[in-house]
This record gives structure tokens, C-alpha cells and sequence, in this order.
């Protein structure tokens, strides 16, 4: 097996942190920002370690595709970590998001992180890596439409 570790980051300009930690850290907002899509949520009001959500990478697909996201660490209104349950060709998988401001010359900007790891067959490392990458960038994408047309 080898570890993967792909990285993805965003600067939006202008941006509340708080207005975007608001979006990223709720289950029930994935799909404003993501390609996920909510199947089920247990756990309170807010998130905390413990909870766990259920969604799936296709809107049509079945609700029985979904994959389990557990909180595994949470620091509110700065990172959170979930474990992935196990996929076909990956193990010990986990997403991680981080939201910060930075202060610059042009003024304050929110910065997301995205963190995608996992452990996969060295066969798939490539295309593992490639699909994960993908999605990354996709959904940081989708995060900074979602945050400039509010």
C-alpha cells in the first residue's frame, strides 16, 4: 500500500471566514459548494467528533453508494478532520478542511485548505491520486462560486 496525499487551497478574496466556515462545516450546505450530496446526517445542530453524514458523489446514484464521513477532530471555525469509510481501492482514507484569514496588501482574503489522504494498492496509485486531485480542485472551485456570488 502507499500513502496518498493530495492538497488543494483558495484564496478568496474578501471573503468572511466566518461566512465560509459556516458553509464548508455544515453537512446539510455540501452540496452549495461540492459535488457531494447529503443522503443523512447524525449529530447535533453543529458538528462535533462523533458525528457521522452520509453522502454520495452522484445525485442519481443510489443512496446505498453513499460513503460514511465520521468527524474525527473539529476545531470550530478553524479545521476539521473526518474519516472516510473504506473505499474499493483505498483504506484509511480522510478529508480535511482548514479555513484561516490572512492579511495582505490588498486586504483581508479567507484561505481554504482541502486534504484528501489515503492508503492505496501502489496499481492505483496514479489514477487514485489523479481522481482525488480532480476533486479537490473541484470543490474548491465550487466553494469560491459559492462564496462570490453572495
Amino acid at each position: 500500500m502507499a500513502r496518498v496525499v493530495v492538497h488543494g487551497d483558495r484564496r478568496i478574496p474578501g471573503a468572511d471566514p466566518a461566512t465560509v466556515w459556516a458553509l464548508v462545516a455544515d453537512p446539510a450546505r455540501l452540496g452549495e459548494w461540492s459535488r457531494l450530496h447529503l443522503v443523512g446526517y447524525m449529530g447535533g445542530e453543529l458538528p462535533s467528533v462523533g458525528s457521522v453524514f452520509f453522502a454520495k458523489w452522484r445525485a442519481r446514484g443510489a443512496d446505498t453508494d453513499a460513503v460514511r464521513f465520521e468527524f474525527v477532530e473539529w476545531v470550530a471555525g478553524s479545521r476539521y478532520r473526518c474519516a472516510m469509510a473504506p473505499g474499493r481501492y483505498a483504506e484509511d482514507r480522510e478529508v480535511e478542511v482548514r479555513v484561516h484569514s490572512v492579511l495582505e496588501e490588498d486586504g483581508a482574503h479567507t484561505v481554504v485548505e482541502v486534504f484528501h489522504r489515503a492508503e492505496v494498492p501502489q496499481w492505483a496509485l496514479a489514477a487514485y491520486r489523479t481522481a482525488a486531485d480532480r476533486r479537490v480542485r473541484r470543490a474548491l472551485d465550487g466553494l469560491e462560486r459559492s462564496c462570490s456570488s453572495r
